[in-house]
């Protein structure tokens, strides 16, 4: 993380948050317990978000939850886009989430200041009154997609973030 606030470039190329490019988090499976957070995000108190943008929320640097920006039709946030996001976890509270925010169109990831305390079945946020969440910078502490980091995410092909999966007979892509 260089901590910076200038807002450049990163240069990395898309966040591995979403390497499918379908909007969703992929390993929701895995989880017991889910949050959601209906958030606006703030870069100087601007709102950049477009299509193509992203929000994740973390756990200790482990993705738990990915949203997509939707333009809220009605409120005082008309016309602005909406993160509508779940987050997950296997605990029923006390894990702290970050989250991090991708503008699609300058290819930089931000660093989110604020943070949230985990509780299961929390909703924080709706359409008329959304958590506004703001920026503390730009980071270059992200994997790309097609990086060497999968977070321990591999299909059974070996795909970073793949989808290919097991059938019944154990066959990776199999359709028994």
């Amino acid at each position: 993380d260089d901590g910076g606030d200038d807002g450049g470039s990163v240069s990395g190329g898309i966040p591995n948050w979403d390497c499918d490019g379908d909007g969703s988090f992929d390993n929701y499976t895995s989880y017991l317990n889910t949050a959601t957070i209906t958030a606006t995000v703030s870069v100087d108190g601007e709102n950049p978000s477009t299509e193509g943008d992203l929000v994740g929320a973390f756990v200790n640097g482990e993705l738990r939850g990915l949203g997509s920006p939707l333009i809220a039709p009605f409120g005082t946030y008309a016309g602005t886009a909406l993160f509508y996001t779940y987050i997950y976890s296997n605990v029923s509270s006390g894990e702290t989430i970050t989250f991090q925010f991708y503008d699609n169109e300058t290819d930089t990831v931000y660093d989110i200041a604020d943070t949230i305390e985990f509780v299961a079945d929390m909703t924080l946020g709706n359409v008329p009154f959304p958590q506004v969440l703001n920026s503390s910078g730009s980071t270059d502490d992200y994997v790309a997609c097609g990086g060497d980091d999968c977070d321990g995410i591999e299909d059974c092909e070996g795909t970073c973030n793949g989808t290919a999966i097991e059938d019944c007979a154990g066959v990776c892509g199999g359709d028994a």
